[in-house]
């Protein structure tokens, strides 16, 4: 989980770059703290190696700030098990994406 390019200069951000950021500290903070309590726990929940885990946890805030200061994503998105067999369905576009949607209309936040 590096970012390849240098940080970004704050004054030439654009609004995706600047969301994707918060994403990124949001989500490396999240993992942090997770893995700072049980690195097994972080890798069930965030799919991520063990290595990158402990890795992870061991970084101050600054640090993860700086690592989340990139113009990607450092996390893949995980879907339901249902939402990707619904993308592998032979099924017109239409009723696809109103499958999907109905779907994501009834995720439950995770406790």
């Amino acid at each position: 989980m590096t970012c390849a390019k240098e940080p970004i200069e704050q004054e030439r951000l654009t609004t995706t770059q600047v969301a994707v950021k918060k994403l990124n500290i949001m989500y490396l903070s999240l993992l942090r703290e997770v893995a700072q309590r049980d690195v097994k726990e972080a890798v069930v929940r965030f799919g991520v190696e063990q290595s990158v885990a402990e890795r992870i946890a061991s970084l101050d805030v600054e640090q993860v700030i700086s690592q989340a200061d990139c113009s990607i994503l450092q996390f893949k998105m995980r879907a339901p098990i249902a939402m990707r067999q619904a993308f592998k369905q032979d099924v017109d576009e239409m009723r696809r994406v109103a499958a999907i949607a109905s779907m994501i209309s009834d995720l439950k936040p995770i406790s």
